[in-house]
């Protein structure tokens, strides 16, 4: 069964954007290194470009200019407005519970623990988070949050935020 969803790619897109302060927690990007990252000394960070009720905590690359893998924490409650990433962004969801739709489509598909969601880069969708939601956003080239309309044009964060669809 394949699902599309968005709480990790909007935060990657967000991660994408961080300042040096949330960087430094960037672990190396070579797929020639192997690699293990505790998750017991996770800091995540606000990023300026997603909502408030989402952190975000940089696992592997940089989102800001390449490939990347971040984990995600989405507030119960939390709504990540409409939006689409320029890149294409793989989400592994690892606990909590959320609804998620697609552009074009008149039913919200429910998220849980193990579910994994692929979103095509372009690929216009709404995430709103029932219960506390913890998933990894991987991205496979540098991504962008685009926040959009009902027409699919760009808006800012704000402007999607007061949106009701």
């Amino acid at each position: 069964m394949r699902y599309y969803r968005l709480p990790l790619s909007a935060l990657l897109a967000a991660c994408a954007l961080l300042g040096q302060r949330a960087t430094a927690d960037v672990m190396p990007s070579s797929d020639s290194t192997a690699l293990v990252v505790p998750a017991a000394p996770t800091k995540f960070v606000n990023l300026p470009f997603l909502p408030r009720c989402m952190t975000g905590s940089i696992k592997q690359g940089d989102p800001r200019v390449g490939p990347s893998v971040v984990l995600a924490r989405i507030a119960s409650g939390c709504v990540i407005p409409w939006h689409w990433h320029s890149a294409n962004t793989r989400l592994i969801f690892l606990s909590g519970h959320g609804t998620h739709m697609m552009k074009g489509t008149n039913a919200s598909t429910d998220v849980r623990a193990g579910d994994f969601i692929y979103l095509p880069a372009r690929h216009a969708h709404f995430f709103r988070c029932i219960s506390t939601c913890m998933a990894y956003n991987i991205s496979d080239r540098r991504d962008v949050v685009h926040w959009i309309d009902k027409n699919g044009r760009d808006i800012t964060l704000k402007q999607a935020s007061g949106l009701r669809r």
